[in-house]
């Protein structure tokens, strides 16, 4: 007899820990692009 997974919550979860990251990155973008300045970018 397989285990009993409870798959709506596994999505829920997932979907949760999915969204967790995108706004993390959203975040982490937001504060790259204020801080960096184009010629900084520039090497050559």
């Amino acid at each position: 007899m397989p285990p009993d997974v409870p798959l709506e919550q596994l999505a829920l979860l997932g979907a949760g820990a999915l969204a967790a990251v995108l706004v993390t990155v959203g975040v982490g973008l937001l504060f790259l692009r204020a801080g960096t300045a184009v010629e900084e970018l520039r090497t050559t």
